[in-house]
């Protein structure tokens, strides 16, 4: 498609349509800066093209630029009102800066346009959740829960699960959002064959190898590897920060290979080509994820751990490392992977974790110097009003204590 529409453009190089289509391509490649370059091209021959303004947008989300998203968006919306995925971007660009009130009426905007629009409906549940806005929310967990239950609209898993704990409701939520997320054909059935190789190849494959919590907790899990047994990769697909972590990240591999610019079926050719017996995702249904690759099937043996803690309802995914407080064993049917089940904690961490020198006060944390303070460091996200009843009961019962919020 990319030749065909280079030659278009070859015999007519002022043609928006085949900039726009160029541009699309790419973007579906993840080659977002040479996107960019074709929609710019485009809007520089047609200023009012509103699809070429919401597509430059997407590719400036995607680069982590969304302040001039934010201004592209509204121009476009401005030519088309009536566009829900228009209203629906613009609050995902609001979302990426933080703004959680302007994120959520966009989202609303875009469902009075068109109730159905999955990735508005999810949205509009974890964002007014971040707010711990709870106006109305018992309303839009009964609809999102009617949708899945009637295979209608796929929501994001991570979104719902902070919508209900129903792990049968999970799994056909993620089941639904991963068939009709699922691009590229699969590779041939790989088969596991005896290689000759001493080692088994185990490749870790995420876009978490920077200052992100799963790298703070895998990191040392990473170096205790048995090297005699095992060759251990990194694949990693996002951008090098340049920090501490990433630095220690990369030298806790055998092979580290930055896969960060190049598209799905060119990441799962290059996955294929390093002959993986194991692969390990880090990601599932999280920020970030790029499962699409998984599900072309570069590796013989697929799995994930650490990063996502339900099922990923995808048929490509082997097994999922649990316990047995992630999972009750009497809820393994819930699960489309085969589960393996780890001793005490499925989640690891990093005994090389620097403890600051000085303990603070409670005066310093601004808090009371007497009465027990209960704490809950999560993201806002995850609370819900009958956990923040439970905690208002136990505030009123017990004299003199605290709620710590992070």
């Amino acid at each position: 498609a990319i030749s065909s529409f280079k030659g278009a453009l070859s015999a007519a190089p002022e043609s928006v349509d085949a900039h726009m289509c160029l541009g699309n391509i790419l973007q579906k490649l993840t080659r977002h800066e040479d996107a960019i370059a074709c929609f710019e091209r485009a809007l520089s021959l047609a200023p009012d093209n509103s699809g070429a303004l919401n597509n430059l947008g997407y590719s400036l989300v995607a680069l982590n630029r969304p302040q001039r998203a934010v201004e592209l968006y509204q121009q476009a919306i401005a030519i088309t009102p009536e566009n829900a995925e228009f209203h629906n971007n613009l609050g995902n660009a609001y979302e990426q800066l933080r703004l959680p009130e302007k994120a959520v009426a966009s989202y609303e905007n875009a469902l009075a346009l068109d109730p159905l629009h999955s990735n508005a409906l999810s949205h509009l549940s974890s964002g007014k959740r971040k707010m711990c806005d709870w106006d109305g929310m018992e309303k839009i967990d009964e609809t999102i829960i009617d949708h899945v239950k009637g295979d209608r609209v796929a929501i994001s898993p991570f979104s719902f699960l902070t919508v209900t704990d129903d792990p049968a409701l999970q799994l056909s939520c993620a089941s639904q959002f991963q068939k009709s997320h699922q691009t590229g054909k699969p590779f041939p059935s790989p088969t596991v064959t005896a290689t000759g190789r001493k080692k088994l190849r185990v490749g870790y494959f995420s876009d978490t190898f920077r200052r992100h919590a799963i790298s703070y907790l895998i990191v040392q899990l990473l170096e205790l590897h048995d090297r005699s047994r095992f060759e251990i990769c990194g694949f990693s697909y996002s951008p090098d920060d340049q920090s501490p972590i990433r630095r220690r990240i990369e030298a806790s591999f055998d092979a580290f290979h930055d896969v960060s610019q190049q598209g799905d079926d060119e990441l799962a050719h290059s996955l294929q080509a390093s002959d993986l017996d194991i692969l390990v995702d880090l990601n599932g249904h999280t920020d970030g994820s790029r499962l699409s690759v998984l599900a072309r099937r570069p590796a013989p043996i697929q799995a994930h751990f650490l990063g996502y803690p339900g099922t990923l309802g995808a048929d490509f995914i082997d097994y999922l490392f649990v316990d047995e407080y992630l999972v009750p064993r009497d809820q393994a049917h819930r699960y489309a992977e085969n589960l393996i089940w780890l001793p005490d904690s499925y989640q690891v961490n990093d005994r090389k974790r620097a403890i600051a020198e000085t303990t603070p006060s409670r005066a310093d944390c601004g808090l009371p110097a007497d009465g027990f303070v209960f704490c809950c460091f999560n993201q806002t996200s995850k609370i819900t009003p009958s956990q923040f009843d439970i905690w208002m009961r136990l505030l009123q019962t017990i004299p003199g204590s605290v709620l710590w919020l992070l």
